[in-house]
């Protein structure tokens, strides 16, 4: 063969080789990219399942604070942020995909604390404030005590599955690294 055309098959070979590398750098770029995004997603379950842990505790302390004074303004609006949180339960859903068990119990215990709550609020409303408050210690205070509880463990979930993420991208990365250095 003539050494123009060994020239020629050499630098098509390179070329072949360059982008070869290309597809292997830009595969190993996809990857990493959908790792990222994973633990992005798992970042944004952990911020809404802390936010669900503070709004129980807030929910709480609202009730507390309403029934020590029971007026009716302060009652009903205490009525409408537990019907809100409700809501915010339910949007949590769509977050909580892989949480589907544990979310169903936080669902439970949390329509069970909203009936306490109303009822505790009906006996304030009555005029039975002692009573109220009593229903409030005795049922809502450890139901709410049981909710963050499960929402704890919502948040430990998501955080060990974000441990796991970090460690596989990181065997990602050094499993990429060395095809591409091999390469």
């Amino acid at each position: 063969a003539r050494v123009q055309t060994k020239l020629l098959v050499a630098f098509l070979a390179m070329v072949a080789l360059l982008i070869l590398l290309g597809a292997v750098g830009l595969r190993v770029l996809n990857g990493m990219s959908q790792q990222t995004e994973d633990l992005i997603e798992l970042q944004r379950k952990i911020a809404a399942y802390r936010q669900v842990q503070h709004d129980t505790t807030i929910q709480l302390y609202g009730v507390a604070s309403a029934l020590l004074s029971p007026d009716e303004r302060v009652l009903e609006g205490t009525l409408r942020q537990l019907s809100q949180f409700g809501y915010d339960l339910d949007r949590l859903q769509y977050v909580a995909q892989d949480e589907v068990e544990l979310l169903g119990e936080v669902r439970q215990e949390y329509d069970r604390f909203i009936e306490i709550v109303t009822h505790a609020v009906e006996l304030a409303r009555a005029g039975k404030v002692a009573e109220a408050q009593k229903v409030q210690l005795s049922q809502a205070g450890p139901l709410a005590d049981r909710l963050e509880r499960l929402t704890n463990q919502l948040v430990n979930v998501a955080e060990a599955g974000m441990l796991e993420r970090i460690e596989a991208s990181e065997q990602a990365y050094k499993t990429s690294r060395t095809v591409v250095a091999a390469f």
